[in-house]
């Protein structure tokens, strides 16, 4: 007992002495932040949808889901500039003038993407030449392989780009919505991972077994390998087998041996995934090994440190609502019924309900969003 009394006694004093150590930033504005307006940052970009009796929110669920935006410097000028994404528009680039002012160099960049439906994009230096190139993932509306093919914008260091996603082998033409580029196989290169979406919405809510699912290219997630030159599609190699309605994707170490990893959140009844690294070119879906649980209807998803153990953790945000009794009308679509088919079929234990999973540092990982929760409602909380 006396040892359990000392042990008290030193995490009240090393608690006291953190939080005597810790020094708050002080700030006379009534707010963090200060809205810019548009007349001072000449920035007037906007995504406008236009529905119409063959495309709208029915017939296309992801109508709303909006496009994506890069930031990073493409002049190389210190500053950095902001490609916007319009899904059925064209995409705009803004080179930053300095003091929240940009200038809307699209036309002259030779950028203007008009055709098909934009989603993801990503500023990456494809060809290690030390500047920013452009790639933008595309979906659409039909099946024209010609408006969901992906561009890859090579910048040209003068403030110009040029389209050369084929010759890199990266136009790839299926319903992107977004490309992950890391190093999976750890040669000093950047890989990448392209997340993609199907458009047969209906059935987002058929339960398929898991051990005879199919690759479709169009529909499928996708792994390139980076081979210098141009990039090699190695997904049916790799062991990777999504083809659900992919939304986002966390890259990170989640088994600690070092090799990045894939985290995959997947909307509707469709499953999330995790692909571990078998540091052999493959991956192997361990999601019911690692997580006691997922979200139902994942959607964002974030890989960070949230308590600085530097391990760390995944946020996966559902459609959670706002309040109980919204949470109450959207449970008749997790039926008793499907719930155990789906368990039956080898997908994992979903709920819906956004999660926060803690790393625990052993490969595994616990959801504590309703403890959080709980800890909220009773008044307790944490420094």
């Amino acid at each position: 007992m006396k040892h359990l009394n000392s042990f008290h006694l030193f995490i009240v004093f090393v608690s006291i002495f953190a939080c005597s150590e810790v020094k708050k930033k002080t700030t006379t504005a009534e707010t963090l932040f200060t809205l810019v307006p548009n007349v001072k940052t000449g920035i007037d970009f906007k995504n406008t949808i236009i529905q119409d009796l063959k495309f709208n929110a029915l017939t296309n669920a992801y109508a709303y889901n909006g496009g994506g935006v890069a930031v990073g410097d493409v002049n190389n000028d210190g500053f950095q500039d902001i490609y916007f994404v319009s899904n059925q528009h064209s995409n705009k680039l803004y080179i930053n003038k300095e003091d929240f002012e940009f200038e809307d160099v699209t036309k002259q960049a030779g950028i203007i993407d008009e055709g098909g439906w934009s989603n993801g994009v990503t500023m990456i230096d494809i060809n290690n030449d030390g500047w920013l190139d452009i790639y933008v993932c595309k979906s659409a509306t039909s099946r024209d392989e010609r408006l969901h093919t992906n561009k890859l914008f090579i910048n040209q260091k003068n403030e110009t780009f040029k389209e050369e996603a084929e010759k890199w082998g990266l136009d790839h033409k299926g319903f992107s919505t977004q490309s992950y580029f890391f190093d999976f196989d750890r040669d000093g290169d950047l890989d990448m991972y392209l997340l993609s979406n199907r458009y047969d919405f209906k059935t987002g809510s058929t339960i398929e077994d898991r051990s005879k699912r199919k690759f479709f290219s169009e529909t499928s997630d996708h792994l390139f390998r980076n081979d210098g030159e141009s990039f090699t599609d190695i997904t049916l190699k790799s062991g990777i087998r999504n083809k659900e309605f992919g939304l986002s994707a966390s890259i990170g170490d989640f088994n600690n041996d070092g090799w990045p990893d894939i985290y995959v959140a997947n909307d509707y009844i469709t499953p999330d995934f995790l692909y571990i690294n078998n540091k052999n070119g493959t991956f192997t879906n361990q999601i019911n090994d690692r997580f006691s649980h997922t979200s139902y209807t994942s959607m964002g998803s974030d890989y960070a440190d949230i308590n600085n153990d530097f391990l760390p953790d995944l946020l996966v945000l559902d459609m959670s609502a706002e309040d109980h009794r919204r949470d109450k009308q959207n449970m008749p679509i997790m039926n008793t019924n499907f719930f155990w088919k789906m368990l039956r079929n080898g997908y994992p234990y979903s709920y819906l309900s956004n999660t926060l999973n803690l790393n625990y540092g052993n490969g595994h990982f616990t959801d504590i969003d309703k403890f959080l929760e709980f800890q909220k409602q009773i008044g307790v909380g944490h420094r």
